[in-house]
């Protein structure tokens, strides 16, 4: 048989790996994200829509319209690579978490023989406690 598993993730090191690269990609999708955002602006204040009335003026109201007009679209689009990275950091955690849950468990209910003849932790304190007729 393989050794005792010490976690019910298969392999916390890959889901590290991966949560890692996760992060680094939001990065640079929030950086990308501010450079582009900041390149529209920049075009936005040349008006490449024109500057008649008729159909530029009309242009720019409904573009900037309401509060989900492009600006709001333009100071708001990094919040998906920060809310990305902020749900990669919180995984990360989750994960250290499950792994050091799971070894302070795998500490009480360790059962180091493949046939259970050797108990550590609780399970050895049931049976000395049954043993000396505190239980069934």
């Amino acid at each position: 048989m393989g050794e005792a598993k010490e976690t019910y993730i298969v392999d916390p090191e890959a889901a590290s790996h991966s949560l890692a690269s996760m992060s680094a990609r939001a990065e640079v999708l929030r950086d990308t994200l501010g450079r582009i955002s900041g390149q529209i602006a920049a075009l936005e204040a040349g008006k490449p829509w024109g500057a008649s009335e008729e159909y530029g003026g009309r242009f720019e109201k409904q573009y900037h319209a309401g509060d989900n007009g492009a600006t709001f679209v333009r100071e708001h689009v990094k919040d998906l690579a920060t809310t990305t990275l902020e749900g990669a950091d919180k995984a990360h955690q989750a994960l250290t978490g499950s792994v050091e849950l799971d070894k302070d468990g795998a500490a009480l209910f360790k059962v180091s023989d493949a046939d259970g003849t050797r108990m550590d932790g609780i399970q050895a304190a049931v049976k000395k406690a049954q043993d000396a007729g505190g239980g069934e």
